[in-house]
């Protein structure tokens, strides 16, 4: 098995997933739902897009190597131009900085178990009528 450089994964719907022994360099595009496994996360330095779950459709990056639990922690950093930025998740003892291209807060983002040692990172869809989607909030 080659390494997966340069190359660019789709996840639509299902699950993508990279090997510790082979961290990618590439793009990970999420499309229509699905899970990004990184087994090794804090290898990963390829970028990731089109992150953000719509409603009835859930995106999910699974970082297994980064413990879930009191000390977890997350920021986003956005890049200069405000078209990407940096999702740095540490359990105190382990890192993982993500590129991922976009707009984002990171209040955006919700951190939970992922049933196997890890870190589920999701960025949920805006709630219909709230204040964080004020175009479909109620009117006065």
């Amino acid at each position: 098995m080659a390494p997966n450089r340069g190359l660019m994964e789709v996840v639509s719907g299902g699950s993508v997933e990279t090997l510790p022994k082979f961290p990618s360099a590439g793009a990970v595009i999420f499309s229509r739902g699905g899970v990004l496994e990184l087994d090794f996360s804090q290898g990963f330095n390829g970028t990731i897009g089109g992150f953000a779950s719509t409603p009835g459709v859930t995106e999910e990056i699974d970082l297994r190597d980064i413990g879930f639990g009191a000390t977890t922690k997350l920021a986003f950093t956005e890049a200069a131009g405000g078209t990407s930025g940096t999702l740095n998740v540490t359990d105190g003892a382990h890192t993982a900085n993500l590129t991922l291209l976009g707009q984002y807060s990171t209040a955006n983002f919700s951190i939970a178990s992922d049933g196997h040692g890890g870190t589920i990172i999701t960025d949920p869809p805006a709630m219909v009528g709230s204040a964080a989607s004020p175009l479909l909030a109620a009117h006065m």
